[in-house]
């Protein structure tokens, strides 16, 4: 695919699940999301992974798991939230991802079941090795929130230097719990350790704006 034939910003639909979790490093450790930009450096904060199922978006349906482990730094710059490990269903979704925003998405393989105690997703790389797994079961009412807050501009490094994307949106949100966690890959490894409790987003909106590009101002510029 052509990444130019969907070019941002983004208009996407669907459902996810969001859990708040614990970087499993200290302040000031690299970030690195390797797309040949600077890395940056943790600063705190929690961080949120995501299981998302977008029925729509400018490249058809697909869907994903991110590692956003907080604030980050990269050089002199304001913090921002940072995606440090993206997977996603389709090759579209990659190569769309990697050109406008510089996500640092990969492919995997998704499956979803439905099963007695609640909704069972298992994800792995292409050829079978195991990145997460895990049973989400909602409960409780849902409540209307907005999509964005502390995760509304999302800042990925590149070779031409930082790309930061607003990011808001809307939907409902009920409380879930998370049961039955595997982890294969380092970067879902806060799930095991949640901020607080995960929420379960249905009637999802979101709108993945363009890029503005800028230079990383180094460490005593001014």
């Amino acid at each position: 695919m052509n990444p130019d034939a969907a070019p941002p910003p983004w208009t996407l639909t669907g459902r996810a699940y969001a859990v708040p979790v614990r970087a499993a490093f200290p302040a000031g450790a690299p970030i690195d999301a390797g797309m040949g930009g600077p890395a940056g450096r943790f600063v705190g904060g929690p961080g949120v992974v995501l299981a998302v199922r977008y029925a729509t978006s400018d490249v058809g349906p697909y869907d994903e798991l991110a590692s956003l482990p907080g604030r980050v730094r990269f050089g002199a710059s304001a913090t921002f939230a940072s995606v440090a490990r993206i997977v996603v269903s389709t090759p579209e979704s990659v190569a769309a991802g990697r050109a406008h925003w510089a996500l640092p998405k990969a492919l995997a393989t998704f499956t979803w079941r439905e099963r007695a105690d609640g909704e069972r997703l298992e994800v792995c790389t292409p050829d079978g090795v195991p990145l997460f797994a895990a049973t989400f079961a909602a409960f409780g009412p849902s409540l209307p929130v907005a999509v964005g807050g502390p995760f509304g501009r999302i800042a990925q490094p590149a070779p031409d230097g930082l790309r930061v994307t607003p990011v808001a949106g809307w939907g409902w949100a009920r409380p879930a719990r998370v049961r039955d966690v595997g982890v294969g890959d380092a970067a879902f490894e806060g799930v095991r350790r949640p901020w607080g409790p995960a929420f379960a987003l249905s009637r999802v909106h979101l709108r993945f704006g363009a890029p503005e590009r800028r230079a990383v101002a180094t460490e005593g510029a001014g």
